[in-house]
């Protein structure tokens, strides 16, 4: 038999399910995309900038596993902006 304490198992277990609050890295203003762009495949674009270097678009492409089917000229993109983000 175990004692409880007080508290709900649910907030012992972490934040679940509350809202995602990443304001530091909105490219929102910075993409004039229509909202094509999930946030998953820029951060996996930025990984790849920081494995495979800057100008470097087809390895990034190949080797992203981005959820939606990017062209080059997305990459270059994405990654130009990111760049431009964290000159900020």
């Amino acid at each position: 038999m175990r004692l409880r304490t007080a508290g709900t198992r649910s907030s012992r277990r972490g934040r679940r399910g509350g809202q995602d609050n990443d304001d530091d890295f909105s490219l929102a203003g910075e993409l004039d995309d229509g909202g094509r762009y999930n946030r998953s495949d820029c951060f996996k674009v930025e990984k790849m900038l920081l494995v495979y270097g800057f100008g470097r678009w087809e390895d990034i492409l190949a080797h992203g596993r981005f959820k939606k089917k990017l062209e080059l000229s997305d990459v270059e993109l994405i990654a130009k902006s990111v760049v431009r983000k964290m000159e900020l």
